[in-house]
């Protein structure tokens, strides 16, 4: 599989700072982008959203005295960053896996956006002469715990297939999730990854100033959905008789990964689109207002 490296700076590490051992590695988030409508693509002008799993928030929130997110980043200077991100709002809903926050990084930022127009639906594929089955190859970059990074984020590359679509709810821990199942085995750190399908073509070997994801993949691979985590062997007591383990849930080496589309409607909910129309009318005044007059 032909994996361009620069998808490891579409993600971020989230941490959080806990009493007893400091900083530690929470999860992955990732940076996507929408398109304003009504100004020109060339402009390269885009709203961007930071994306993660809800449990991974929630799960930092709940184990912290301060309840902060932080957010450690490459810097094209080669080291990274620790932000705080107090006083963001992370929008989650309650029937997905998924939360997302209003973010603009700095400059300094060594990362990558994937525009939402590369998600993997069925409408977006149909119309690159594509559609999802099972034994598509899919792949996801994120946190290794084990191996984070000294002095940067260096994020891991973890391949394999869909193995069942998303044809009835997936029951989690966090509830039933509209998600694909998939054979990849995802470990603490990689919940809140960006998953892809990949299909094979080539793609451009050099990112360009103004370039994104879809430019460098030429469409190759699209955005399949967001990681929950690793499905655990069902808790039958039958089951761990005969195969004689104890009442542990061991990692099938299946996760779940809640579809893109969810995430869409997240994004597209009435209050953050509203936002983005804001955003985009007053882009829109800055740009008019800088035009010479005729």
């Amino acid at each position: 599989m032909d994996i361009p490296a620069e998808i490891g700076k579409n993600v971020v590490f989230l941490y959080c700072n806990t009493q007893k051992t400091g900083m530690q590695t929470a999860g992955t988030a990732f940076l996507v982008s929408i398109d304003f409508p009504d100004i020109p693509r060339e402009m390269e002008v885009n709203y961007m959203y930071l994306v993660t799993a809800k449990h991974v928030i929630e799960g930092i929130k709940s184990h912290t005295e301060d309840g902060e997110v932080y957010v450690r980043v490459n810097t094209k200077g080669g080291g990274s960053a620790l932000l705080s991100m107090a006083g963001t709002e992370w929008v989650t809903d309650a029937s997905a896996d998924i939360a997302v926050a209003d973010w603009e990084p700095p400059s300094d930022a060594d990362l990558v956006r994937f525009p939402l127009e590369g998600a993997a639906t069925a409408e977006n594929l149909a119309s690159k002469n594509r559609h999802l089955k099972t034994g598509d190859d899919t792949f996801l970059v994120g946190a290794f715990l084990s191996r984070v990074g000294q002095t940067k984020n260096i994020p891991i590359i973890r391949v394999g297939n869909i193995a069942a679509l998303a044809d009835e709810p997936v029951v989690t821990r966090v509830g039933e999730q509209d998600a694909y199942l998939v054979e990849c085995r995802s470990v603490m750190g990689l919940s809140g990854s960006p998953v892809f399908v990949h299909y094979e073509g080539p793609h451009q070997q050099m990112m360009r100033p103004g370039m994104n994801l879809m430019h460098l993949t030429g469409r190759q691979f699209f955005l399949l959905g967001v990681m929950h985590g690793h499905y655990p062997t069902r808790d039958d007591e039958l089951v761990r008789e005969i195969e004689g383990l104890g009442a542990q849930q061991l990692n099938t080496g299946i996760a779940v990964v809640v579809r893109v589309e969810r995430l869409i409607d997240l994004l597209n909910r009435e209050d953050l689109r509203r936002v983005r129309e804001e955003a985009q009318r007053v882009l829109k005044t800055q740009i008019e207002g800088r035009r010479p007059e005729t």
